[in-house]
């Protein structure tokens, strides 16, 4: 059992898959603005995530299928999450509890982690799920900062 995202979004112009942000709302292959923007994505990735870890241990199940591009970027925020968890020393879910990155450790671990992707003949993605993982962890420090002060 996990949360999947009901995101399935094409671009109108050319059909590539992805899912419009407010930080990033136009198509990453030709440029095309998208018309609508997910708002609560990076949220609801990050609930995903929660999910993943209190049922099984880990911010993505064991199983995962692929059914649309929000599934996608939860996928790759999954393991991002896994990644930066173990850079930084922390366990799992202490990344929403004791994050206290700053922007530029937030884009240095995005740009390592982009680092060792590889996008193939799909390359034109990679500022699109930059941009995506970035604010992932903006968004989570201010989550925790949020929790903290309670």
């Amino acid at each position: 059992m996990t949360i999947h995202s009901h995101v399935h979004y094409e671009c109108e112009s050319c059909s590539t898959g992805f899912v419009p942000l407010e930080t990033f709302p136009n198509c990453p292959k030709c440029g095309h603005k998208s018309p609508v923007v997910f708002k609560d994505f990076i949220q609801d990735a990050l609930r995903s995530a929660s999910y993943n870890h209190f049922m099984c241990g880990s911010f993505g199940p064991p199983a995962w299928s692929v059914s649309g591009s929000g599934d996608y970027y939860y996928q790759i925020a999954f393991s991002f999450l896994a990644y930066v968890s173990k850079a930084l020393g922390l366990k799992g879910i202490d990344l929403y509890k004791k994050n206290h990155l700053s922007e530029g450790k937030a884009q240095e671990l995005t740009e390592q982690f982009m680092n060792s992707l590889n996008f193939g003949d799909n390359s034109y993605m990679v500022p699109a799920i930059s941009d995506y993982l970035f604010n992932l962890l903006l968004r989570l420090k201010d989550e925790a900062s949020s929790a903290r002060s309670k």
